[in-house]
């Protein structure tokens, strides 16, 4: 079972070796640390543990919640389906 913060890492050095721009790791990477903390909070450690419920809700705060603010979309089209 992988921790949330180790699956993070994994996809961010996934996103590297593909030519990822480096501004848009560093976005991810933020917003991977806003996530998990918000999970964790929610004593969500494990990426088996995280539910679509758990997803929806987060989604659903972002609007309310300025520590979750940065689920809402931003960039372009182009950048949203990277």
């Amino acid at each position: 079972m992988a921790s949330i913060e180790t699956a993070a890492h994994d996809y961010l050095k996934w996103m590297a070796v593909h030519n990822y721009a480096r501004t848009t790791i560093e976005g991810r990477r933020r917003h991977l640390g806003q996530f998990a903390a918000f999970a964790y909070s929610r004593q969500v450690e494990i990426v088996e543990a995280v539910t679509l419920d758990l997803l929806s809700r987060a989604r659903i705060g972002c609007y309310h919640d300025p520590e979750l603010h940065f689920l809402v979309a931003t960039g372009s089209p182009n950048q949203r389906t990277e």
